[in-house]
C-alpha cells in the first residue's frame, strides 16, 4: 500500500492525487450543503416577513449554480499538486470569467429590485410613471454592467483595454448624438413625472 501511495505519476505522488480528490469532494459538498441550508433558512425567514430584501438575497444566492462551486473546488484541489503553471493560469482565468458572470447576474437582480422599488414608491404616491421608459433605463444599466464586466475580464486575461475603452467612449458620444432627441424625450418624461 505504501508503495502505491508513494508512486510518482506526472511529478506527483499518488497520495497527493488522493488529497486533491478529497479536497475537491469536501469543498464541493460543503458549498452545496451550505447553499441549500442557507437558502432553506432564508426562505423560511422571507415567508414570515413582508420585506423584499430577503427575497432578493435568496434570488441572488440561487443565481450561483453548481458549476461555479465545482470550479472553485477543482481549483482548491489543484493547490496540493505540482502541475504546470499553465494549468493554474487556465483554471484562474475560468474562475475569473465565471466569477464575473455571476457578479453581473447579481447586479442584474439588484437593478431589477431597484426598478421594482421605484415603481412601488410611485404607485404609493399615486404618481404615474412610464414603465417602458423604466424598462429601457434598466436595460441600459444592465448593458453597461455587462460592458464593464467584459472589459474587466479582458484586462485580467492580459489584454490592453485602454484603446477599447477610448473607442467605447467615442462610440458612446456618437450614439448620444444620434439618439439625442429620443434621450431628451425620455429624460423630459422623467422630469415631468
Amino acid at each position: 500500500m505504501e508503495q502505491v501511495l508513494g508512486e510518482s505519476v506526472m511529478g506527483n505522488e499518488t497520495v497527493q492525487y488522493l488529497y486533491a480528490v478529497l479536497i475537491f469532494s469536501g469543498m464541493y459538498l460543503f458549498l452545496r450543503v451550505f447553499k441549500l441550508k442557507l437558502i432553506r433558512h432564508l426562505s423560511s425567514l422571507s415567508r414570515k416577513s413582508n420585506n423584499e430584501i430577503d427575497d432578493m438575497i435568496v434570488d441572488v444566492i440561487e443565481k450561483v449554480h453548481w458549476f461555479f462551486y465545482m470550479i472553485l473546488s477543482f481549483f482548491a484541489g489543484l493547490q496540493v499538486l505540482n502541475l504546470l503553471e499553465r494549468v493554474f493560469q487556465i483554471t484562474h482565468f475560468v474562475i475569473i470569467i465565471f466569477g464575473t458572470y455571476y457578479v453581473v447576474r447579481v447586479a442584474e437582480v439588484l437593478v431589477d429590485y431597484g426598478l421594482r422599488r421605484i415603481l412601488k414608491q410611485k404607485e404609493k404616491q399615486n404618481g404615474e410613471i412610464d414603465k417602458s421608459a423604466l424598462r429601457v433605463l434598466g436595460g441600459l444599466i444592465k448593458g453597461a454592467v455587462w460592458v464593464v464586466a467584459i472589459l474587466m475580464i479582458l484586462q485580467n486575461l492580459g489584454y490592453n483595454v485602454t484603446t477599447l475603452v477610448a473607442g467605447l467612449g467615442v462610440g458612446g458620444v456618437a450614439i448620444g448624438f444620434a439618439l439625442n432627441n429620443i434621450l431628451g424625450d425620455i429624460f423630459a418624461s422623467f422630469s415631468i413625472y
